[in-house]
């Protein structure tokens, strides 16, 4: 039996027709990824490959009719024009906008050369029309008068060659410049009647489709955000239960209770009805009575509601953050010995990364060689507290901003300096700075939490002392002091008991 086609053609026509099959039930058949570009793919994918498919009887007519007519050069065009039209449907990789500009110069093009070689009686008006429809559906109205103004000049540009006797359809010897007028006018209409409704259902599609997928976004993470900090808030509370050293515990749940109670429900009611006001949206879009009025009052009803909720779950968050790590137990971390100069340095650097925002220098100063035997992990926290109760409370209108770090030994202790030149506290906030949920701008979503934080870690963990100086105008100084060897100081307790 004779082999027609050679194995090798064989498969690759079989890997052609499978990627035509993957690239249908992608991009034409898949709805799971319902955001706006993707709808636009869909769209783009969809017009282009039925164009394929209805192109290549009119293309393959063209050829004929033109090679009948002499004209071997539109057969090529037109044969160019279809292979250009396989090559933006199925290639993903070409970037979307100029996969478009390419279609529609594709439309353009081969109507108008329809319209100049065969006449009136081709389907170079069909291919315009088109254009019209696919640059309103894909841009938006604007692209599509653009589109409607160009074939006004083209038809215009054919009349003229008409009336000079330019141009001759040789199909159509009797046609002129008043029956193109004629036909032109009507065909523009239409086209215009097309587009206008076309245009606002396009537009109040993408509209509804960004402010649904925004929507269900933001839900999403605040539900999420709601749910994972009432888990938290239910773990640290346990911690705290379970934990003798933070002392007062009867004290601090009241008040993680009273503190936590109010954010958290002031989202869900948001959430609650930012729930039910997008159901009603989605109802309404069902049955087609949306309108712009109605978009409007609801994305502004949406952004007011998404931010109340956004300044909930950060006042959360941040008070149940800040809980775990004030509820650290002593036998969650080793012990290790290590260069306080080189860790705090590293700690520096990566708290300087976090701030880079704000503007302010470090000046770090530490003997060589100063070595502990203690806890490493409080030294960041402490640390970038510190730091993020300077940046935020202590320079604020400052200029200049200086944060000055000195450690040095004192006996069997290290002591370490924070000092900072901003405006300084008053004796009355002085007083409260180490009390939990204290904060001078509550009302900005501060949890007042930085330096109870501080506190708890500097006496239970490092078993050392805190005090802090401050007045109006002078900056605020900390110091810190607590011993180098840990094990050598818990020993000594442990001989003296």
């Amino acid at each position: 039996m004779v082999r027609i086609f050679p194995h090798h053609v064989k498969q690759k026509a079989a890997e052609i027709s499978s990627y035509i099959a993957e690239q249908i039930g992608t991009r034409f058949l898949s709805r799971n990824d319902d955001t706006l570009a993707s709808w636009r793919e869909r769209v783009f994918f969809s017009i282009f490959f039925c164009a394929s498919i209805i192109g290549a009887l009119s293309c393959w007519s063209s050829v004929f009719l033109t090679i009948q007519m002499g004209r071997s050069l539109n057969a090529i065009f037109y044969l160019f024009i279809y292979l250009l039209v396989l090559a933006i449907t199925f290639n993903h990789k070409m970037p979307f906008r100029l996969r478009v500009t390419i279609g529609l110069l594709i439309f353009y093009s081969y109507g108008m050369v329809q319209l100049t070689t065969i006449g009136p009686l081709s389907s170079g008006r069909i291919w315009l029309f088109a254009l019209t429809v696919i640059a309103t559906l894909l841009l938006g109205l604007h692209a599509g008068l653009i589109a409607l103004l160009i074939e006004i000049v083209s038809f215009w540009g054919i009349g003229r060659m008409l009336d000079h006797q330019i141009l001759f359809w040789k199909y159509s010897p009797l046609f002129n410049a008043s029956h193109l007028t004629t036909i032109s006018i009507t065909f523009l209409l239409l086209t215009l009647v097309v587009i206008f409704p076309l245009g606002m259902i396009v537009s109040g599609r993408e509209k509804l489709l960004l402010n649904k997928i925004k929507m269900a976004k933001e839900l999403k993470e605040k539900e999420t955000a709601l749910i994972d900090s009432l888990e938290r808030l239910k773990t640290a509370q346990d911690q705290i239960v379970q934990s003798e050293k933070m002392g007062a515990i009867g004290n601090v749940l009241s008040a993680v209770t009273r503190e936590i109670n109010t954010p958290v429900g002031v989202g869900f009611t948001a959430a609650s009805f930012l729930h039910q006001r997008t159901e009603d949206m989605i109802r309404l879009c069902q049955k087609g009575e949306i309108d712009g009025s109605k978009i409007e009052k609801y994305l502004n009803h949406a952004h007011e509601i998404s931010t109340m909720i956004h300044q909930s779950t950060s006042q959360v968050s941040a008070l149940v953050s800040n809980m775990d790590q004030l509820t650290i137990d002593q036998s969650t971390e080793s012990t290790r010995v290590f260069f306080l100069k080189e860790y705090l340095e590293e700690i520096i650097m990566s708290v300087r990364i976090k701030t880079k925002k704000y503007s302010y220098k470090v000046e770090f100063d530490c003997p060589e060689g100063l070595k502990l035997n203690t806890y490493p992990g409080p030294f960041f926290q402490i640390i970038s507290q510190l730091i993020m109760n300077s940046v935020s409370h202590g320079f604020q209108g400052t200029v200049k901003n200086i944060i000055k770090i000195v450690v040095y030994e004192s006996g069997e202790n290290f002591v370490m300096e924070f000092i900072d030149n901003g405006i300084g506290m008053a004796v009355s906030e002085l007083g409260k700075i180490f009390e939990p949920f204290f904060t001078t701008r509550k009302s900005e979503g501060y949890s007042g939490f930085g330096m109870q934080l501080v506190y708890s870690l500097v006496k239970n963990i490092l078993k050392g002392h805190i005090k802090c100086e401050s007045s109006p105008g002078n900056g605020m100084r900390v110091f810190i002091e607590a011993p180098m060897d840990i094990k050598r100081t818990n020993r000594g307790h442990e001989n003296n008991s």
